[in-house]
Protein backbone atom coordinates (compact mmCIF):
# COMPACT_ATOMS: atom_id res chain seq x y z
CA UNK A 1 0.00 0.00 0.00
CA UNK A 2 1.10 3.59 -0.53
CA UNK A 3 0.29 7.00 0.89
CA UNK A 4 0.59 9.79 -1.67
CA UNK A 5 2.51 12.66 -0.07
CA UNK A 6 2.87 14.91 -3.13
CA UNK A 7 1.64 14.93 -6.70
CA UNK A 8 -1.32 13.62 -8.65
CA UNK A 9 -1.96 9.99 -9.59
CA UNK A 10 -4.54 8.84 -12.12
CA UNK A 11 -6.45 5.69 -11.19
CA UNK A 12 -7.71 3.70 -14.17
CA UNK A 13 -9.98 0.66 -14.36
CA UNK A 14 -10.03 -1.19 -17.65
CA UNK A 15 -8.14 1.66 -19.29
CA UNK A 16 -10.66 4.30 -18.18
CA UNK A 17 -9.51 6.93 -15.68
CA UNK A 18 -12.00 6.86 -12.83
CA UNK A 19 -10.25 9.04 -10.30
CA UNK A 20 -7.39 11.46 -9.70
CA UNK A 21 -5.68 10.95 -6.35
CA UNK A 22 -3.99 13.88 -4.62
CA UNK A 23 -1.79 14.32 -1.54
CA UNK A 24 -3.10 12.33 1.42
CA UNK A 25 -4.68 9.61 -0.72
CA UNK A 26 -4.06 5.96 0.03
CA UNK A 27 -3.40 3.62 -2.89
CA UNK A 28 -3.38 -0.17 -2.90
CA UNK A 29 -5.39 -0.46 0.30
CA UNK A 30 -7.75 -3.07 -1.15
CA UNK A 31 -4.92 -5.44 -2.02
CA UNK A 32 -3.29 -5.13 1.40
CA UNK A 33 -6.63 -5.91 3.06
CA UNK A 34 -7.80 -8.90 0.98
CA UNK A 35 -4.63 -9.98 -0.90
CA UNK A 36 -6.54 -10.11 -4.20
CA UNK A 37 -4.96 -8.96 -7.46
CA UNK A 38 -5.11 -5.23 -7.97
CA UNK A 39 -8.35 -3.90 -9.40
CA UNK A 40 -6.98 -0.69 -10.90
CA UNK A 41 -3.85 0.82 -12.38
CA UNK A 42 -2.21 3.87 -10.82
CA UNK A 43 -0.07 6.15 -13.00
CA UNK A 44 1.67 9.30 -11.79
CA UNK A 45 0.34 12.31 -13.69
CA UNK A 46 2.86 14.64 -12.07
CA UNK A 47 6.08 14.00 -10.16
CA UNK A 48 5.02 12.24 -6.97
CA UNK A 49 6.34 11.36 -3.55
CA UNK A 50 4.88 8.26 -1.95
CA UNK A 51 5.46 6.24 1.19
CA UNK A 52 5.10 2.48 0.96
CA UNK A 53 3.43 0.61 3.80
CA UNK A 54 4.02 -3.11 4.26
CA UNK A 55 1.33 -5.48 5.53
CA UNK A 56 3.04 -5.58 8.94
CA UNK A 57 3.24 -1.79 9.14
CA UNK A 58 -0.40 -1.57 8.03
CA UNK A 59 -1.49 -3.92 10.83
CA UNK A 60 0.49 -1.89 13.38
CA UNK A 61 -0.93 1.41 12.13
CA UNK A 62 -4.50 0.07 12.21
CA UNK A 63 -3.99 -1.26 15.74
CA UNK A 64 -2.17 1.74 17.20
CA UNK A 65 -3.65 4.65 15.24
CA UNK A 66 -7.45 4.63 14.97
CA UNK A 67 -7.34 7.83 12.90
CA UNK A 68 -5.31 5.99 10.24
CA UNK A 69 -7.83 3.14 10.22
CA UNK A 70 -10.66 5.66 9.79
CA UNK A 71 -8.75 7.38 6.94
CA UNK A 72 -8.38 4.08 5.08
CA UNK A 73 -12.07 3.24 5.63
CA UNK A 74 -13.09 6.70 4.44
CA UNK A 75 -10.98 6.25 1.31
CA UNK A 76 -12.61 2.90 0.59
CA UNK A 77 -16.15 4.11 1.22
CA UNK A 78 -15.56 7.27 -0.82
CA UNK A 79 -14.34 5.26 -3.80
CA UNK A 80 -17.26 2.86 -3.49
CA UNK A 81 -19.76 5.74 -3.40
CA UNK A 82 -18.15 7.37 -6.46
CA UNK A 83 -18.18 4.09 -8.38
CA UNK A 84 -21.82 3.53 -7.42
CA UNK A 85 -22.65 6.96 -8.81
CA UNK A 86 -20.76 6.19 -12.02
CA UNK A 87 -22.79 2.99 -12.38
CA UNK A 88 -26.05 4.83 -11.81
CA UNK A 89 -25.05 7.47 -14.37
CA UNK A 90 -24.10 4.74 -16.89
CA UNK A 91 -27.41 2.93 -16.37
CA UNK A 92 -29.32 6.19 -16.82
CA UNK A 93 -27.41 6.86 -20.03
CA UNK A 94 -28.20 3.36 -21.34
CA UNK A 95 -31.91 3.70 -20.55
CA UNK A 96 -32.08 7.07 -22.32
CA UNK A 97 -30.53 5.62 -25.46
CA UNK A 98 -32.50 2.37 -25.44
CA UNK A 99 -35.87 3.91 -24.63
Amino acid sequence: MFVLLEGIVEIAVGGTVVERAEAGAVLGEMAIIDWSPRSATAVCETPCRLVSITAGQFDTLIHETPAFARHVMQALSGRLRRMNQRLLDAFAEISVHSG
